[in-house]
């Protein structure tokens, strides 16, 4: 069996994806006093942190178990794309608005800045972005299926 080259780059943005999620998530578990601890000095989530510790991370692994499975892998892209978007959305909102930043030193990459976690944010973007144009179009439509609404005027039920 022959598998595309586009499916083949899907599969891979997806694996990347399933890895960056799955990695912070747990990253984040195993230092749970830490990540709970910057959540609560970081602006506008600070005085929600032990909610949003939870949240986060249940929102991480439901990106990964949608991106695992191949019935839901197309959902866990757009899931993905909207999640990474609201990441990267507020971490330009933060570098806009704050001067003083506190550290995430327990990210993914603890050696990145802010703005720099702001730009892989974009790149990771367009690869959701690449896969979803990859996978299918944004909406399949079905030549035949056009022509059989256009056909169903003209039947009469008998």
């Amino acid at each position: 069996m022959k598998i595309s080259t586009r499916k083949i780059i899907v599969q891979l943005i997806a694996a990347l994806l399933i890895f960056l999620f799955a990695y912070a998530s747990l990253s984040k578990l195993l230092n749970f006093k830490t990540f709970r601890f910057t959540l609560g000095q970081m602006p506008v989530i600070g005085s929600y942190a032990a909610s949003a510790t939870v949240l986060i991370h249940a929102m991480n692994l439901l990106a990964v178990l949608l991106l695992l499975l191949p019935r839901t892998r197309r959902a866990g892209l757009f899931y993905s794309f909207f999640l990474l978007t609201g990441y990267t959305g507020y971490i330009g909102y933060v570098l806009l608005s704050f001067q003083q930043l506190p550290c995430s030193c327990n990210g993914i990459m603890p050696w990145l800045s802010w703005p720099q976690h702001f730009w892989l944010n974009l790149v990771i973007v367009a690869l959701i972005i690449i896969s979803l144009l990859l996978s299918k179009r944004f909406i399949a439509i079905n030549p035949s299926a056009l022509a059989n609404a256009d056909n169903r005027e003209s039947r009469k039920p008998v």
